[in-house]
């Protein structure tokens, strides 16, 4: 039924049932996908209607959110790198990388999952992992975000004294559904962090900490004793959150990019 249709029913006092109303405001030319991603239940809208007792409601579709996170892995540069970065493209020759490759896919999968760590030796194949699980939760509409912790932690670290311009930076990465930090509290030649990087991360990290419904997933070459150390407010939180998740990767043996 039409919405005109609909009108002159609801002008003959025939009924119009909320079912009717709905599908009749919801029948609309099919848009051209955003980012690609087609949807048949808004036909590419990004919103639909839903009808209760004869009122009407603005929803927004679900694969706004997956549109929005892809758009922000293309302007980040990171959609080749998604693309390359699956599960399947994981190498598992030896037994502890099959043990990670499972880890990770079981916390895909966890519907009580909070945090994950991948952390250790460069090469190990930590971003790999990451970016596939990121991957996956992007597939399943979930607002995903990339911190490239070198790159956003300078930039918000520069904002401390400008109030709103910090909080408006960096207020999406403490709401979103999923957060992927990568190489935490790396530094330069291998240096300890700045009271400035422990602030920004515990002022992160507590607020995802405090709201359990949030996942973060870090990769980071520093071991979770080494996090400890450094401010135990921010490594307890790690440690805590990916229990039964956390996975070190140490010795040379490995750094994989080195026996390719």
């Amino acid at each position: 039924m039409t919405f005109a249709e609909i009108i002159a029913k609801g002008n003959s006092m025939s009924p119009v049932s909320d079912e009717e109303f709905e599908r009749a405001l919801n029948r609309r030319e099919r848009q051209e996908p955003r980012e690609g991603v087609e949807c048949e239940k808004c036909q590419n809208h990004e919103f639909y209607w839903v009808v209760r007792d004869g009122e009407k409601y603005y929803h927004t579709c679900e694969c706004k959110a997956k549109r929005d996170s892809l758009r922000r892995l293309r302007n980040s540069g990171l959609m080749e790198q998604v693309k390359r970065c699956t599960f399947e493209a994981f190498q598992t020759p030896e037994a502890w990388q099959k043990t990670a490759k499972e880890t990770v896919l079981r916390f895909v999968r966890d519907k009580n999952r909070r945090w994950l760590l991948l952390s250790g030796q460069p090469g190990s194949g930590k971003s790999h992992l990451c970016t596939a699980a990121a991957g996956k939760f992007i597939a399943a509409g979930a607002e995903t975000r990339y911190m490239r912790w070198v790159d956003e932690s300078t930039a918000l670290k520069a904002l401390v004294t400008d109030d709103a311009e910090y909080s408006r930076r960096i207020t999406p990465l403490k709401t979103c559904k999923v957060l992927y930090i990568d190489d935490f509290w790396k530094t330069q030649k291998g240096k300890e962090p700045t009271a400035a990087d422990v602030k920004l991360a515990f002022d992160l990290l507590d607020y995802r900490y405090c709201n359990r419904g949030l996942v973060t997933m870090i990769s980071t070459e520093r071991t979770i004793d080494e996090m400890l150390d450094i401010d135990s407010a921010v490594g307890s939180r790690i440690y805590e959150m990916t229990d039964g998740f956390r996975l070190e990767f140490a010795g040379e043996d490995k750094n994989w990019r080195l026996r390719q």
